[in-house]
């Protein structure tokens, strides 16, 4: 399946930007860039780009922008009360696939001493929003992909990550902001469709299974 209009939910997150780069540069997809304050925040002009301004929360206005895509991206999991209204809204447009950014360990799937490091060293507001947000995308209709990334990183020009089925073992305790987004693209443009859906993935860099992020 080809596509053709994304929204990127979240639009001035790292990830988010990074991805924007990446379409507008590799793709022929248009581009809706949403989230508070984007059109100030990312001050981007370019024909295949409209940057709207709301919040999760305007289930009317992500209607609206949803009814005009058939693809959408979620750039932050931490609210579990916008991920309802996010899964409501995609629920009435059944053949918009979503791609979701969540966190490792939501599964249980990352062995015990890293799971325990990570729980350490992340607010536990954000740990305990994450959960029941990919909660809310698994029970829903919804045709979404989970991505489940590890300790974030920035390394130009290094593309490296495998994709580990979920619950699968996730051993990968770094991942690098360009690879997740050199996956989401992957999946994007990749011609089997079914073998994403309605699963989810831990995204890593291959062989880095320590018991914290080496840049820690």
């Amino acid at each position: 399946m080809k596509y053709h209009h994304i929204l990127i939910l979240g639009a001035t997150g790292q990830i988010a930007r990074k991805l924007t780069t990446k379409l507008l540069l590799d793709s022929d997809l248009d581009i809706i860039l949403y989230g508070r304050n984007v059109s100030q925040r990312l001050g981007l002009h370019h024909s295949r780009v409209t940057l709207v301004d709301g919040l999760f929360s305007e289930a009317a206005k992500l209607s609206e922008l949803v009814s005009k895509v058939d693809l959408a991206y979620i750039n932050a999991m931490e609210n579990p009360e916008d991920i309802k209204v996010i899964a409501t809204v995609l629920e009435k447009y059944p053949k918009v696939k979503l791609i979701v950014a969540s966190m490792a360990g939501l599964h249980d799937e990352v062995p015990s001493e890293l799971a325990k490091w990570t729980q350490d060293n992340l607010p536990s507001s954000y740990i305990e929003g994450e959960k029941p947000s990919a909660t809310i995308t698994e029970q829903s209709f919804i045709n979404y992909t989970l991505l489940h990334l590890t300790w974030l990183y920035d390394q130009e020009d290094d593309f490296t990550y495998e994709l580990v089925l979920t619950p699968e073992s996730f051993k990968d305790a770094e991942a690098l902001r360009e690879a997740v987004v050199q996956a989401i693209y992957d999946i994007i443009t990749d011609e089997n469709q079914e073998k994403y859906t309605r699963k989810g993935f831990g995204v890593g860099r291959p062989n880095t299974h320590y018991a914290k992020s080496s840049f820690y």
